[in-house]
């Protein structure tokens, strides 16, 4: 069996040097996504297709009980967010201001790709500016 490392990255990098691995890299867990919904002895199934580039990270099983992605994904959407979890009181400015885009741009869901217009419009929306050519906001 060749040698598998997967690690979980949601609030600050890290590095790992294990062969082959999968890394997170998100305020997802914050946000309530499944990610923060993951408990301590947990099953996580990861299937990687070396052929097609493709794979899947699924909750499947819990407490000595096994089930199938699709009970594990109404089960994750059941539970509610880890009391455990919180920002880091010293986050730097720029990993705010990035989560901050990210989720005005329509979450990780979205594709963690900033949307200026999408941003343009939350701004306008909530703050009232109107961002211009050459990115100047105007009230």
């Amino acid at each position: 069996m060749a040698s598998f490392c997967s690690f979980d990255t949601s609030q600050t990098a890290r590095v790992a040097d294990c062969g082959r691995s999968l890394g997170h890299v998100s305020p997802e867990a914050l946000a309530g996504g499944p990610v923060g919904k993951v408990r301590d002895g947990d099953e996580i199934e990861i299937i990687i297709d070396r052929v097609r580039l493709q794979a899947s990270i699924d909750f499947v099983g819990e407490n000595g009980e096994r089930f199938d992605a699709e009970e594990g994904s109404r089960r994750l959407q059941r539970r509610g967010p880890r009391h455990d979890l919180a920002p880091d009181p010293d986050m730097p400015q720029d990993t705010r201001l990035w989560a901050a885009m990210v989720q005005a741009s329509g979450g990780i869901w979205g594709g963690c790709v900033y949307d200026a217009d999408a941003i343009a419009d939350a701004l306008k929306h909530h703050h009232g500016f109107t961002v211009v050519s050459g990115g100047d906001l105007v009230e």
